[in-house]
């Protein structure tokens, strides 16, 4: 039987592993921060990342070197030169994607859908600006399995 963890047992997984791993997890951000974050973007949140957020503002990389970034770091995907093309075809698509984490120092980044909605969207792998793979359906998708298996992120079995 799958016992699925509330929202705060994941964050204090999360939490935990980059504990062992020396990941130095900065202080969450405050509402104010979150909220001048979405008023900035004109975005609204998901809970999953809201939650993650709050409880900490990124990392500086765990065992693989995956580096949640903090928020301030947080961009469009079009606002990063190396892979302004992805995630998808459309420079309209690839306008809601934000980048909120890289592996191995920009080897690929993660990129999570955001909308005006808060709905949580999709967590794209993304290798330069041609190759990139769903991923995850969802953030709280992704941060379950980073949670249970953080070497289950790293490299997507149908990239090519």
């Amino acid at each position: 039987m799958i016992v699925r963890v509330s929202m705060d047992e994941l964050v204090r997984r999360i939490r935990a592993h980059w504990e062992r791993a020396s990941a130095h997890a900065d202080p969450g951000a405050s509402e104010t921060v979150l909220a001048a974050f979405e008023a900035r973007h004109e975005v609204r949140l998901p809970a999953a990342f809201r939650a993650l957020y709050r409880a900490m503002d990124g990392n500086m990389g765990d065992e693989n070197l995956t580096r949640f970034w903090p928020l301030a770091e947080i961009c469009r995907v079009s606002d990063v030169p190396e892979v302004a093309d992805a995630p998808g075809e459309s420079s309209a698509e690839a306008s809601n994607y934000f980048v909120f984490a890289d592996y191995m120092i920009f080897s690929h980044v993660y990129a999570v859908r955001l909308t005006t909605d808060g709905r949580d969207g999709p967590v794209w792998w993304v290798l330069g600006s041609r190759q990139q793979v769903e991923i995850a359906p969802s953030f709280e998708a992704f941060l379950r399995a980073y949670s249970e298996n953080p070497d289950s992120i790293l490299f997507p079995a149908d990239i090519g």
